[in-house]
């Protein structure tokens, strides 16, 4: 899909492509031990995460053999807010938002031990580094990790969740759900300094955006 878009756009004559990569082009090996802190020269190896992975990271390498198109690549890490899947598909912060809306319906379980960490950006934090990446776009491509420096245990957003609720909820952790990586936090060092960008929207008060949104929609639903 990705070659077939980005030789259309050649094809077309657009002057600029900005892609949307992943944290998941990363060795997947190298995301096993806490405190695990990712910088755009990680990628010294290919071991990317799954059939995902290995599609961002082709992606990458396609659009470094295209000449005469100015082109930016963000590896984003883990984006949440409004208008994300809350069904059984959803990532963990609309899951964990919609087991806390239905509480005590649905239980309020916890994959794996809540001890693994990732670091969460706000969609409109994401949405402007996208923006600014535009004006940086250039031939050989550009690369910037586009997510927060801040790392945080999935058991700290699932209490978080919770004490938003305003509910009394058993927060129950199962150990047999897979968990993914234990650790994967960004360096936003050069997107700070290329792009001038920071995450602005802090973690408390996304969830609460999201929380807010969800449990409106979810009324809609029924």
């Amino acid at each position: 899909i990705d070659a077939n878009v980005f030789r259309a756009c050649v094809e077309a004559g657009v002057r600029k492509v900005i892609s949307a990569s992943s944290v998941s082009v990363y060795p997947i090996d190298a995301q096993q031990k806490p405190g695990v802190v990712l910088s755009e020269d990680d990628l010294n190896y290919y071991n990317p995460e799954g059939g995902y992975g290995w599609a961002k990271l082709l992606g990458e390498i396609e659009l470094g053999w295209i000449k005469g198109v100015d082109i930016a690549i963000a590896r984003i890490f883990n984006v949440y807010g409004p208008c994300q899947p809350l069904d059984e598909t959803a990532h963990v912060v609309p899951a964990l938002a919609r087991k806390a809306i239905t509480y005590p319906k649905e239980d309020f379980i916890v994959w794996g031990s809540g001890g693994q960490s990732r670091c969460f950006l706000y969609v409109s934090d994401c949405v402007e580094a996208l923006l600014r990446l535009e004006e940086e776009a250039s031939n050989p491509p550009i690369i910037v990790n586009v997510g927060s420096d801040e790392e945080v245990l999935i058991r700290t957003i699932a209490e978080k969740i919770v004490k938003i609720s305003g509910k009394s909820i058993e927060i129950k952790y199962d150990l047999t759900k897979p968990v993914g990586p234990a650790s994967r936090t960004a360096d936003i060092g050069r997107a700070k300094t290329l792009l001038e960008w920071r995450p602005i929207v802090g973690l408390d008060e996304g969830l609460r955006r999201t929380y807010t949104w969800a449990e409106k929609r979810l009324e809609i639903a029924r």
